[in-house]
């Protein structure tokens, strides 16, 4: 089922599934915008989208530096 929602990597997805994909909690993903490790999609005040895209790269980046965020 995962796979098929992550497919295209231009897709928007939304906070549940980028939590969900990093196995992170709420927090820990608005801590990581913040930063600026994330960058979220505001399409309106209540609605926040990621591009499958970007996520996949942050996840290959912290599996390049041994998971140092």
């Amino acid at each position: 089922m995962l796979t098929n929602l992550f497919r295209d990597s231009d897709r928007l997805i939304t906070v549940d599934d980028v939590k969900l994909m990093l196995s992170i909690g709420t927090t820990t993903l608005y801590k990581l915008c913040r930063n600026g490790k994330l960058h979220p999609i505001k399409l309106s005040r209540r609605c926040t989208r990621f591009r499958v895209s970007e996520i996949c790269a942050f996840i290959n980046a912290q599996t390049d530096t041994g998971g140092a965020a």
